[in-house]
């Protein structure tokens, strides 16, 4: 008997469910512009216009659209697509409208265009979750040609990219052709995905002001800075929006589209040319607070300039507050080898514009036999050594040695450049300096193609990289093998690419900088000495893996030693990012100052040096920065840098597998080492005797 009612119980359970499930929607109508009928939905589930309407419980009033199914974009996929705005029944159907407007406004076949189209439009239109933004302007904004009762609400920010107020509809009304609904009259349709994404595609193409000198701003096609160079994105996003917090979530998109796609990084970028009195620089991006990444800084002094790109017509700022006058020279001292590419495929006239390039790189750096030692290897079927590290060390001898160089032609092998750098060029008898200097490792290898053997030529470049020397690859032309460039780069930050030889001093900048930024290995148990300018920075990177030398320890806790012999200086450590800089050098979008540095112990100690040519009373100051891993176990590279605040500033860095809570324990430390050797000392004498 029970088991018969159970049975009831659950097929009464069933019709129940059956009965919710194939319930109609409640019914509404929308609230904006000229009702139109529609059903109560969560937003995700609406694959047409998603509107305010009189629905209940924060459902919104989904009016069908027509479906629109198209093929696949090569660098958006839908899968990928689906990743970054969710996987919902709205997007799904959202997809092909998308696709579509990426044709319209000519971005589609090209990854920075297509990856900076998708971040703003996820970004402007909340995950496309908002083709309705409920921004409302006032019924008179003359801004945006408001001048009727009612233009606020019916004319609001609406659409894949926001159309806001009258004058922006009537435009769009009269420029986009077969659009299919006057705006004007139904202004609610363009919350329409069939009519959003066309308005999107249109306003992006013809109708945003493009921002690239310091004359007046023109409308025109935002693609132009669409380069893969985040200056030049933060002006493609201020064309759309001046929140900075915005342009850290769309530069995030915009980056992520470009890897998944096997296109490296973000790269810096430059701007128009500016003065800090009578230096020379020009507008680069600052970094936002909490994002410190390679393609965005200054290495060197900066200046706030509230207008950088001058001022539209009604006196209002039209440059991006992100953008500075920057004057920066790379004034680190590097070990640094180029290999120049001079294969058949470079053609004689390419490989003169190759020189041009070296050249014109090796004026940015501060070259000599106590500054940056520069190695020149030409490669193609053979290798020849231009220069080492023990020719004259001079920016005019190394450039008659560039201009000097025959072509040849050729094939291409890469790894007999890279295996002929390692083994011969980057070694202390042949001129490159010990690791104990802290001086950066650097090779740079300028290519056009592809490389005789892939699999021999990534061998060789993880060779020098295993010694924690840094690898630079510079790709020009439309030949080029990606998985090998990225691969012969140390990180995808390191890698360059311009499609043709008449753009390579395009990225002459970032590929020096890259270089100067650099961080140098620090040997365990090693004391390095340097110097640094004021304003600069000096990058250093410790390999817990190695400290660890094959044992079951973990190190979790650590003190790094500052001794300063001149000037002074402050220390700024991080697990993640190669480059740890002060608060000081980054934008605060929240308008909370920076804090101080309060991680170190600030003493004088009297602990025993390991290198015989220094004496305590060098030493002017001692800081102690101690450092704790975020995760145990995790990160394998402390990063840390030395910035400069006087001048000039000599200083001394020594790090510790420890916590060290004070000088007398660095002080106990080391003399527990001497009273160690001595009772082995003693040990020994006496068994001997």
């Amino acid at each position: 008997m029970n088991l018969f009612y159970i049975c009831l119980i659950f097929i009464f359970l069933i019709e129940s469910s059956k009965t919710q499930t194939t319930s109609p929607r409640p019914k509404c109508k929308t609230t904006y512009g000229s009702p139109l009928d529609g059903e109560c939905k969560l937003v995700d589930e609406c694959t047409g216009a998603a509107m305010k309407g009189n629905c209940a419980n924060n459902l919104i009033c989904c009016v069908p659209d027509i479906a629109k199914t198209v093929a696949e974009n090569s660098f958006i996929k839908k899968s990928l697509f689906l990743k970054y705005v969710n996987n919902t029944a709205r997007n799904n159907a959202l997809y092909g409208f998308f696709v579509e407007s990426m044709t319209s406004a000519g971005v589609g076949g090209n990854i920075y265009k297509a990856a900076a189209y998708f971040a703003q439009l996820v970004g402007e239109s909340n995950y496309f979750r908002n083709l309705e933004s409920g921004v409302i302007d006032s019924d008179t904004n003359a801004d945006f040609g408001n001048n009727q009762t009612g233009d606020g609400s019916n004319f609001q920010g609406r659409g894949a990219i926001l159309l806001r107020g009258r004058s922006n509809y009537q435009l769009a009304n009269s420029q986009i052709p077969n659009l299919g609904v006057n705006i004007i009259t139904n202004p609610e349709r363009v919350a329409f995905p069939s009519v959003a994404f066309r308005i999107a595609a249109w306003f992006w193409s013809k109708n945003a002001y493009v921002i690239t000198t310091n004359d007046a701003a023109k409308k025109g096609d935002l693609g132009l800075l669409a380069d893969g160079t985040y200056h030049n994105f933060t002006l493609l996003t201020y064309s759309l929006t001046n929140n900075l917090q915005k342009l850290r979530e769309r530069a995030d998109i915009y980056e992520a589209i470009i890897r998944e796609n096997g296109y490296g990084t973000l790269k810096r970028g430059l701007g128009v040319m500016c003065e800090i009195g009578e230096k020379t620089g020009y507008a680069v991006p600052i970094c936002l607070v909490g994002v410190n990444k390679p393609y965005c800084g200054c290495e060197g002094e900066y200046e706030t300039r509230s207008c950088p790109y001058g001022f539209y017509s009604n006196s209002k700022c039209r440059g991006s507050s992100v953008l500075k006058c920057c004057v920066e020279k790379c004034t680190s001292s590097l070990d640094i080898v180029i290999l120049m590419d001079s294969s058949g495929s470079i053609t004689p006239p390419n490989f003169k514009k190759e020189q041009e390039f070296v050249n014109t790189f090796l004026d940015k750096l501060t070259i000599g036999e106590d500054d940056t030692r520069v190695s020149i290897i030409n490669y193609n079927t053979n290798v020849f050594v231009i220069a080492d590290f023990n020719s004259t060390q001079t920016l005019e001898s190394l450039k008659q040695k560039v201009n000097s160089i025959n072509y040849n032609g050729g094939g291409t092998y890469t790894y007999d450049a890279l295996k002929r750098a390692n083994d011969v060029i980057l070694q202390e008898k042949n001129g490159m300096r010990s690791v104990e200097y802290g001086i950066p490792k650097v090779v740079v290898v300028i290519t056009d193609g592809i490389s005789q053997n892939t699999q021999r030529t990534l061998l060789e470049a993880q060779k020098i990289k295993d010694r924690k020397f840094s690898v630079i690859s510079v790709g020009v032309g439309n030949g080029i093998n990606w998985p090998e460039l990225i691969g012969i780069a140390s990180t995808p930050a390191d890698q360059y690419f311009v499609n043709d030889f008449d753009k390579i001093q395009l990225i002459l900048a970032g590929v020096s900088r890259t270089s100067c930024q650099q961080p140098a290995p620090i040997p365990t148990e090693t004391d390095i000495r340097s110097q640094v300018e004021k304003n600069s920075y000096k990058y250093f990177r410790y390999s817990i893996k190695d400290a660890i030398n094959g044992t079951n320890q973990t190190l979790d806790e650590f003190t790094i030693e500052l001794s300063l012999y001149d000037g002074d200086t402050e220390l700024f450590s991080s697990f993640t990012d190669e480059n740890p800089k002060s608060k000081d050098d980054f934008l605060d979008t929240s308008g909370v100052k920076p804090e101080p540095d309060t991680n170190f112990i600030e003493k004088v100690s009297n602990r025993l040096r390991r290198s015989s040519d220094v004496t305590l009373t060098d030493i002017k100051k001692r800081k102690f920065y101690q450092i704790k891993r975020p995760e145990s176990g995790q990160n394998e590279t402390l990063y840390f840098s030395v910035r400069g605040l006087k001048e000039k500033n000599d200083f001394r860095v020594f790090v510790y597998n420890s916590k060290v809570n004070s000088a007398f324990s660095l002080w106990q430390k080391e003399n527990n080492k001497i009273f160690l050797f001595a009772i082995l000392s003693c040990f020994f004498y006496f068994f001997n005797f």
